[in-house]
């Protein structure tokens, strides 16, 4: 046998790199260029609980997304309504 190193060690493997262990990161999630999401790291923060945030802000995306085309057609309907009633 040999003796244990930390750095041979498996503690840590699945934390993102200790240079980026604070601040935030920009993970594009689309095509298009503009489709940027910014997400805080937690100190100890792994690949898989910054996927979990990056799904998370996506369906929440994806909610006010919804939200907005249900108001636009609100909107339309609502103007189809107007015109109606303006008519001769």
């Amino acid at each position: 046998g040999g003796m244990y190193h930390p750095s041979s060690g498996r503690d840590g493997l699945s934390k993102i790199g200790e240079e980026r262990s604070r601040g935030t990161v920009k993970v594009k999630y689309g095509p298009g260029e503009d489709d940027l999401l910014s997400i805080e790291l937690d100190e100890d923060e792994t690949c898989k609980s910054l996927v979990g945030k990056v799904k998370e802000r996506l369906a929440a995306i994806e909610e006010l997304s919804r939200e907005l085309s249900r108001v636009k057609l609100s909107r339309v309907e609502w103007s189809s309504v107007e015109a109606t009633l303006d008519a001769p």
